[in-house]
């Protein structure tokens, strides 16, 4: 059924013009989701979660563009204004600088993507050309990211060398909270919780100093 459907998908894709190498690197994302939930559940499937992201690739409207995911985006805020709930708070000079709508584009990461300081920098400036090329007619203000990879107390307790940390010293963080489930998630989600001398450092920090991770809000301007 998912064969079928990203079949059709294919052609809608190129009929945009889209080069094969981003449409099959944006396709490998539904292997990679099928793989984690089958080492998670040992059954073949995608969870519910899972096919709620893939209206993304249904509506052509994700691209996988060297290391990082890219999606077209309206700037949303998720404060209180938005969507009822003091999730992350944000600065009034901020909103007014972006507003809420403006074009953006919102950056993912795969689970398990090397964020290595070359890749990360190629990904960003073909990301540029892509969006330039292919959607001439927006004016896309910036690069947009809500992660756990961003988070300020998490990050300052890394190493200068560490990637992650390199990663999120491209964004200026404008919101933050303390809802940690998105990095245990991926810390854990996928494999039981390692003893110290086996688990990462970030697994190991998680273990020890939970308080440490949250979600973030970073953006890059363009």
């Amino acid at each position: 059924m998912i064969t079928y459907i990203l079949l059709q998908k294919y052609d809608e894709y190129k009929s945009k013009y889209i080069p094969d190498t981003i449409i099959f690197d944006t396709f490998r994302d539904v292997s990679l989701r099928v793989s984690l939930y089958y080492k998670k559940t040992n059954t073949i499937g995608i969870s519910k979660e899972d096919v709620i992201w893939f209206r993304h690739i249904i509506n052509i409207n994700m691209f996988k563009i060297g290391v990082l995911q890219y999606q077209p985006f309206g700037m949303l805020y998720l404060d209180e204004e938005t969507i009822g709930e003091p999730y992350m708070t944000f600065i009034k000079e901020q909103k007014e600088a972006l507003p809420s709508g403006t074009p953006v584009i919102n950056c993912h990461v795969q689970y398990g993507v090397d964020l290595c300081i070359t890749s990360v920098d190629e990904s960003l400036e073909a990301a540029k050309d892509f969006f330039a090329r292919h959607f001439p007619d927006v004016q896309y203000k910036a690069f947009l990211c809500y992660s756990w990879l961003l988070y300020p107390p998490m990050i300052s307790y890394l190493s200068e060398k560490s990637n992650i940390k390199q990663f999120a010293n491209r964004f200026s963080v404008i919101g933050c909270c303390n809802d940690s489930e998105q990095a245990m998630k991926n810390l854990f989600e996928n494999e039981e919780k390692k003893i110290h001398l086996k688990a990462t450092t970030l697994q190991k920090m998680a273990i020890e100093s939970r308080e440490l991770f949250g979600m973030a809000c970073g953006i890059i301007e363009i």
